[in-house]
C-alpha cells in the first residue's frame, strides 16, 4: 500500500487560506462565522480549487447549514466527502467523522453530555483516521486560561478504540500534537483564540 499524504486543518472562520499539496484534504469543522449558505458556497468553491484527489469535510459548531439544511449543504459540497457519524474507505484506509460538541450558546451540533456519549459510541472500534470537531478532554484542548475544554465522553471512547491519527479543532488555543502510545492526536485549528489566522495546516503521512 502506497503512502498517502494527508493535509489537515480546521477553524478558518471565513478567512482565506492556502494549503500544501497532498493526496487527502481533511477539514475538521468551522468554515464560517455562522454557517450561512453564502459562507458555505465560498468555502466549498475554495476547496474545489485545490488539486487533492480526495477532500473530506466534518462540520463544526459554526457550520449551521449542515444541521439546518443538510440537503442544500450536500448540493453545495458536491464532489466532496462529508462525514457525519459515518465513515469512508479511501485506498484501503478508513476515515470516520463526527461533528458533535457540548452545549454552548445554541450553536450547531451541540448536545448534552448524555447525548454526546450516544453519538461518540457510534465510532468504530478500529479506524485509521478519526476526525472530530471537538478534542477529547485533556488532549490539546486548553484555552488561554489553561482550562481543559475537550469532551469527556470522547476521551473515554478514544482510550478504547484503535486508530493512527485523531484530527480535530474547535479549541483554537489547543493547536498542536500529542502522541500517546501508537496514537497521534492533532489539533489543527488555523485561527487562535482571538480569531487571527496564525497556524499552518498539518501534513502527515499514512
Amino acid at each position: 500500500m502506497q503512502t498517502m499524504k494527508l493535509v489537515c486543518f480546521a477553524d478558518v472562520h471565513g478567512y482565506d487560506f492556502d494549503l500544501p499539496d497532498g493526496d487527502v484534504l481533511i477539514f475538521a469543522g468551522d468554515f464560517g462565522g455562522f454557517g450561512s449558505e453564502d459562507e458555505a458556497i465560498k468555502f466549498a468553491n475554495k476547496l474545489k480549487s485545490f488539486k487533492h484527489r480526495y477532500k473530506i469535510v466534518v462540520a463544526g459548531n459554526h457550520d449551521r447549514i449542515f444541521e439546518n439544511g443538510p440537503e442544500n449543504a450536500k448540493k453545495i459540497f458536491s464532489g466532496i466527502i462529508y462525514l457525519q457519524d459515518s465513515s469512508v474507505v479511501i485506498e484501503g484506509r478508513t476515515f470516520y467523522g463526527s461533528p458533535w460538541s457540548r452545549e454552548f450558546n445554541n450553536w450547531a451540533f451541540n448536545l448534552p453530555e448524555d447525548k454526546l456519549k450516544e453519538k461518540f459510541s457510534l465510532i468504530p472500534k478500529e479506524v485509521d483516521v478519526l476526525i472530530t470537531h471537538a478534542p477529547p478532554f485533556s488532549i490539546c484542548d486548553k484555552d488561554i486560561y489553561g482550562s481543559n475544554l475537550g469532551e469527556k465522553p470522547l476521551l473515554e471512547v478514544v482510550k478504547k478504540i484503535k486508530f493512527k491519527y485523531h484530527i480535530f479543532g474547535h479549541i483554537h488555543q489547543g493547536y498542536g500534537k500529542k502522541v500517546v502510545g501508537k496514537k497521534t492526536y492533532l489539533n489543527v485549528s488555523l485561527v487562535n483564540d482571538l480569531y487571527y489566522m496564525v497556524n499552518k495546516p498539518v501534513v502527515i503521512e499514512l
